[in-house]
C-alpha cells in the first residue's frame, strides 16, 4: 500500500513492517506530494488499521527510487 502510494506521488525512499506490527517509512520528494502521502497513510488501506502517526522531519538520503526492505 505505501510503496504503490509513493510510487503514485513519484516520492522516493524505502518502507519495511517491523517486527511489533509498526510500518517504518522513509520518503522524499516535493513537500506538498508528501503532504497527500501522509493523508493516506493516516486513512491505511481498509485491510489495516492505523492507530498512530509519528512524523520526524530529517536531512534528505538522495534515495533514488521507493523500495520495500525486508529484515
Amino acid at each position: 500500500y505505501a510503496r504503490d502510494k509513493a510510487l503514485s506521488l513519484d516520492l522516493k525512499g524505502w518502507v519495511r513492517n517491523l517486527p511489533d506490527g509498526r510500518v517504518e517509512i522513509v520518503a522524499e520528494g516535493k513537500e506538498e506530494k508528501i503532504a497527500l502521502f501522509l493523508v493516506s497513510i493516516r486513512t491505511g488501506p481498509s485491510s489495516a488499521r492505523v492507530t498512530d502517526l509519528q512524523v520526524d522531519w530529517t536531512t534528505l538520503q538522495a534515495e533514488e527510487q521507493f523500495t520495500i526492505r525486508h529484515g
